[in-house]
């Protein structure tokens, strides 16, 4: 509830709209929800939950922190590949 209530917030601010994220260069960028090539507006945790549950945060605590939005193309880019960690 509290990750959609943010994205709906958002889109009633901005617009389809993603704030920037690492593959655009942080540019802001309009996103497609629905096409064949789907890119919706996520929340995202500004801190991934995973590093903070490894640095000893209960999995709740972990997942209360705060959220921000990005394309989920934004968010999944975030991984490092082979790490887990995030950028």
């Amino acid at each position: 509830m509290r990750r959609r209530r943010l994205v709906e917030n958002w889109i009633a601010a901005y617009g389809l709209v993603c704030p920037g994220c690492p593959w655009n260069q942080g540019r802001p960028h309009p996103v497609d929800p629905y096409g064949p090539n789907a890119n919706p507006l996520t929340a995202d945790h500004v801190t991934p939950v995973a590093d903070l549950v490894a640095a000893g945060v209960p999995v709740a605590v972990a997942e209360a922190g705060p959220l921000r939005v990005l394309c989920r193309r934004g968010n999944s880019s975030r991984v490092n590949k082979g790490k887990g960690n995030r950028a």
